[in-house]
């Protein structure tokens, strides 16, 4: 059983041309693909929170599941193509256990996500990582729905 993230099922991505001339596989909308799009615009700045999307973890686990490797390689890639952008990556919980277990449990997942990165050759000091657990939730825990919502991981592009 897998705690998803949001209700937005997983396929396969579609290309979406990048502004560096790469073709990073990224699905629409997804958060890489509006990373990428913002880290293009220079009329926008930092900071600039995105909500991942069709990334998942093993139930009360920092494993990813299997499904969220496009959405890890789209997001190092769009990184890589962009050498001076800084990250945070937030982890979320639903109120499912204790608080202290769910802010370590986020934080764990936070750093999940962080150290993929750090393999795929993202340098460690670009991102830094934090746990809310279930301190900061955007939808009610009153319902499947919502937890679902409030289970998440954020990523707040820095610098750009």
């Amino acid at each position: 059983m897998t705690t998803t993230q949001n209700a937005i099922p997983h396929s396969a991505p579609p290309s979406t041309p990048h502004p560096e001339s790469a073709n990073i596989p990224a699905p629409r909308p997804s958060v890489n693909n509006d990373l990428a799009g913002f880290l293009a615009d220079g009329s926008q700045t930092a900071p600039k929170t995105f909500v991942f999307d069709h990334l998942n973890f093993e139930t009360a686990s920092a494993q990813l599941t299997a499904n969220s490797q496009a959405t890890m390689t789209s997001l190092s890639e769009t990184l890589k193509a962009h050498p001076t952008a800084q990250v945070q990556l937030s982890g979320h919980t639903d109120n499912t256990g204790t608080p202290d277990a769910n802010q370590k449990l986020s934080l764990a997942r936070a750093n999940a996500v962080k150290q993929m990165l750090v393999s795929s050759g993202i340098a460690a000091d670009r991102i830094t990582t934090s746990g809310y657990g279930q301190d900061r939730p955007t939808a009610s825990n009153d319902t499947e729905e919502g937890r679902a919502r409030n289970r998440r991981l954020e990523l707040t592009l820095t610098q750009k």
